[in-house]
């Protein structure tokens, strides 16, 4: 079989992937535009539908697919690129389901995994192998990869934090969460700081019974002392 009937033979699997892919981030791009956090000039907030969000979108894909065509250093590294985010996000998954068994410890009605905080540590151990693997240089990319992830982090935080961080908004179903995940955080910081005073009310009660012992053995000896005295 021939390259060329082999990339067509793979074309009807790549097309049904694209569209599972479509409607997962057109639902993203939506949402993000809804809480603002998107340029107002792209017309996205408040669409009765996906699918502008899902053109804006695909129109941002088009644009990498762009770049890997006049760079093809860029387009040789493209894989590693998508591995290194996709790490980084799934780390940051994992984490926040550590947080909701340790910190918050919040009681889920759906799939319950039975390694717990075990397979998520795991999980990190090979994700950070993942990653060590090519932003180490292993790949003979020159850390292209790294660099080009690295940038484009750098870029949207600087974006998030100078163009919509004061303008944000959440939906009532996100205000619902932060406020429960807040009033768990503000008790949980609460109750340390009772147990910090009251273990600092104990030490200072147990070192003033110590000192009022102190003083009075003191005055016993001295009691004792005068009276033998006198009796001389």
């Amino acid at each position: 079989m021939s390259s060329g009937l082999s990339e067509w033979l793979m074309m009807p699997a790549q097309m049904g992937m694209a569209f599972g892919f479509f409607i997962p981030y057109a639902r993203l791009t939506q949402a993000m535009a809804d809480s603002n956090l998107l340029p107002s000039c792209l017309r996205l907030k408040g669409q009765p539908n996906t699918r502008r969000a899902m053109i804006v979108a695909s129109g941002f894909g088009y644009l990498i697919c762009l770049v890997s065509f006049y760079s093809p250093k860029f387009k040789q590294t493209l894989q590693n690129i998508s591995i290194l985010a996709g790490t980084i996000c799934y780390a940051g998954q994992t984490l926040g389901f550590v947080m909701l068994r340790t910190t918050y410890k919040i009681d889920t009605a759906g799939y319950t995994s039975p390694y717990g905080l075990v397979g998520a540590y795991y999980v990190w151990v090979v994700f950070l192998c993942l990653f060590v693997s090519i932003a180490g240089g292993f790949q003979g990319d020159s850390c292209i990869a790294a660099a080009s992830t690295f940038g484009f982090v750098v870029v949207l935080t600087m974006y998030y934090v100078l163009g919509c961080q004061k303008s944000q908004t959440v939906s009532k179903e996100e205000y619902t969460s932060i406020f429960k995940f807040s009033v768990m955080k503000f008790n949980k910081n609460r109750s340390k700081k009772t147990k910090r005073r009251s273990s600092g009310t104990s030490q200072v009660s147990g070192t003033s019974m110590i000192h009022a012992a102190k003083i009075v053995i003191a005055h016993r000896s001295k009691f004792e002392s005068s009276t033998k005295s006198g009796g001389r």
